[in-house]
């Protein structure tokens, strides 16, 4: 029995990369060619669909990790594209800001403020 295959909502149309590839000033479709919003989605869906499965080189917060071109099938022939992330798992993380140590001080003397509120901005 053939059943249908789940829809995904994961990643975006062709249609949706647009403003992020115009924004970024890369493979803008020409308008003399691509006259229609759905000759554009056609070129932007190709360009997507020959970099799937490519791993690129990406920095997150600065840990080092790669990045892939990934494809999700949103049904009636259509896809959605998203990147998976994947971080090196020797990249330590980044580090954390010093505390004042008479801060420090001050907290085990006293304890915390209870009188403000749960959330506070940092210095």
């Amino acid at each position: 029995m053939n059943r249908p295959r789940p829809k995904s909502t994961r990643g975006l149309s062709p249609s949706e990369w647009e403003p992020l590839f115009r924004a970024a000033g890369i493979l803008v479709p020409d308008p003399s060619i691509a006259t229609s919003q759905r000759a554009r989605d056609t070129v932007l869906g190709s360009f997507l669909a020959k970099n799937l499965n490519r791993e690129v080189p990406v920095e997150v917060d600065g840990m080092q990790g790669r990045a892939r071109l990934r494809v999700a099938d949103a049904g009636q022939r259509r896809r959605r594209y998203f990147f998976e992330i994947t971080l090196d798992d020797s990249a330590e993380p980044p580090p954390q800001p010093e505390s004042d140590p008479d801060e420090a001080e001050r907290l085990v003397e006293r304890g915390p403020d209870r009188t403000a509120g749960a959330m506070q901005p940092a210095p």
